[in-house]
């Protein structure tokens, strides 16, 4: 019988996901013979068990809400993707040294393209600015958007990325990046481009909030 391949989902919450039956599904497809398991740390606790899982020979980890920053923190090695972005949501055990990815964007760009759905040349509005929104603005600014606007409503989420366009590879992001406002947790936007006008109540913009 094949050695069974150990593998994770890390987040908290966790108790919904449905990403155990979804990669034991793809194992089984390939002919993979998998263990994967729901892994729920408290908030301040992601490294001692993401630690716990590797040295059992855990072979790789999906991270998800709140734990993205941390585990790129905690990689020893980064691709390319979760450099820029400094997050990750994949930990992969690679000659004994653990490797962090950031598949958010490509997966997501990836998507769009089987379905024939192009956005070259298009406005691109993104609620959220946690770590799967800094990955898909990231694969964004590599092709050609005509921009890009983002509301959120979590400051520290806000002042992360307002840093993060100097780090984007090339000329950065299309429009370049502007704060609109910064106010309240409960209201916040955060421009990128020009296509909203003034500061938005919480996640929608007026014209959407109906």
């Amino acid at each position: 019988m094949d050695e069974i391949k150990k593998f994770a989902v890390i987040g908290n919450p966790i108790k919904h996901s449905l990403s155990p039956n979804i990669h034991k599904e793809f194992a089984k497809q390939q002919g993979i013979n998998i263990q994967y398991k729901k892994i729920e740390p408290e908030f301040d606790n992601f490294e001692t068990h993401a630690q716990s899982f590797f040295s059992k020979k855990g072979f790789g980890a999906n991270v998800t809400i709140p734990f993205k920053n941390q585990a790129f923190a905690f990689a020893d090695g980064h691709d390319a993707s979760s450099l820029e972005c400094g997050c990750a949501n994949t930990l992969i055990m690679q000659n004994n040294k653990i490797k962090s990815f950031n598949t958010d964007g490509e997966g997501f760009i990836k998507d769009l393209k089987e379905k024939n759905i192009s956005l070259v040349k298009k406005n691109i509005l993104i609620l959220g600015a946690g770590g799967s929104a800094r990955s898909i603005i990231n694969s964004l600014s590599k092709i050609d958007v005509e921009k890009i606007d983002i509301l959120s409503r979590t400051q520290t989420k806000v002042d992360t990325i307002s840093t993060w366009d100097e780090k984007i590879p090339g000329d950065g992001l299309p429009g370049g990046l502007q704060i609109l406002g910064r106010g309240s947790e409960e209201g916040m936007t955060l421009r990128i481009g020009a296509a909203f006008e003034q500061k938005a109540g919480p996640f929608l913009h007026p014209q959407f909030d109906r």
